[in-house]
């Protein structure tokens, strides 16, 4: 009897694991196509920010709900399978999710403004961003330019509250 709760348990445990992998999976699988959205709408933004201001308070919306989305994948995937990058990954998408709703309902010259001060910065976010959009999985980058983004999303959310 004793044996089969053991069998029963290892079973159990066993799937588990198998259905938080599956999960893991798809949480990946499910970023990249953020990633590549999120990379393409910042690098709009770093180059024609001073277009028309409704394209551009659609692109800052949809830059914030994809880096929302992408946060939340991080920090479920953190829950999941632990891992420092994956912690990483949260606090440059978050940054990214609180730099852009910073941004929405306000005027179009103080958005111009941010974007005009920030273009450089955004421009390298978009470029790490891009590279990792093309990858199998978009979490899995350089420990420097990981590192680096996380740097460059930190000062964007600093630099309008100097």
């Amino acid at each position: 009897m004793l044996l089969t709760s053991l069998a029963i348990s290892a079973y159990a445990n066993l799937e588990y694991v198998r259905t938080e992998e599956r999960v893991a999976v798809s949480l990946v699988e499910g970023s990249g196509f953020h990633v590549s959205i999120l990379a393409d709408d910042i690098m709009a933004l770093a180059s024609s920010y001073n277009g028309d201001p409704d394209r551009t308070r659609f692109l800052v919306a949809e830059a914030m709900v994809n880096s929302k989305a992408l946060a939340t994948f991080s920090k479920a995937l953190y829950d999941l399978e632990g891992g420092e990058h994956y912690k990483k990954w949260y606090l440059v998408y978050g940054s990214l999710s609180v730099y852009f709703a910073d941004l929405t309902g306000k005027e179009h010259p103080y958005i111009v403004n941010r974007l005009s001060e920030d273009g450089e910065a955004l421009q390298r976010i978009a470029a790490i961003l891009e590279r990792a959009g093309s990858r199998v999985n978009p979490f899995e980058i350089q420990q420097e330019e990981l590192d680096n983004l996380v740097d460059l999303t930190r000062a964007l959310v600093t630099s309008g509250n100097g």
